[in-house]
């Protein structure tokens, strides 16, 4: 395979409400980083996004849901592949970090949101 994941990027929380989630954490005490439209923090040499909620075209379908993103090094080679073996995504699409990304649920409903890496 042409394709290697290389890390986890963030992990997300789809919050009921993604203001009193993110005055949590900034209570908690963990910095706030500068990202348009989400609300970020660092989580050790991670990071946590809160999401009010996804778009209509990614299948997190409820609030409390978490998701794990990963980086990957050939994303258009993982697509390539998923194809092969007929598993679904979303995507590719443009995300926060810079990058195209695409979303797969697993068959018990686990998120992942995969990007390009660098």
């Amino acid at each position: 395979m042409s394709f290697e994941f290389t890390r986890v990027a963030d992990i997300t929380f789809i919050a009921k409400d993604a203001e009193v989630t993110a005055s949590f954490y900034e209570t908690v005490g963990l910095p706030k980083l500068e990202v348009a439209e989400l609300d970020v923090f660092r989580l050790g040499d991670k990071d946590l996004a809160i999401h009010p909620e996804l778009g209509a075209d990614v299948p997190v379908e409820s609030p409390n849901t978490v998701y794990v993103s990963v980086l990957v090094n050939d994303l258009q080679g993982l697509c390539a592949h998923l194809d092969q073996v007929g598993i679904g995504y979303f995507g590719p699409k443009p995300s926060h970090l810079g990058t195209d990304s695409i979303h797969l649920t697993d068959p018990d409903g686990n998120h992942l949101e995969i990007h390009q890496d660098g």
